[in-house]
């Protein structure tokens, strides 16, 4: 018996599935005007006016071109 199964040996363990998971793989061209799209939404635009102050919040998990979605969008 390995040490591993020694450490567990008295540990009941939960049922597990094996999962796959897919992810889309299509891309947007031309990001920054996409993004410059959404942000100009009647929706957006009602909340966000000339002048104020708002924070952006910047976080990773695996996006692509983050510098480039985050300077658009500031």
């Amino acid at each position: 018996m390995g040490i591993l199964q020694e450490l567990l040996k008295d540990i009941p363990l939960p049922k597990m599935a094996k999962v796959r998971q897919n992810f889309d793989d299509s891309k947007i061209e031309h990001l920054g005007e996409a993004i410059k799209e959404k942000l100009q939404r009647d929706a957006i635009e009602q909340k966000i006016k000339p002048g104020m102050e708002i924070a952006i919040a910047v976080g990773s998990r695996g996006l692509d071109r983050l510098p480039e979605i985050t300077a658009t969008t500031v």
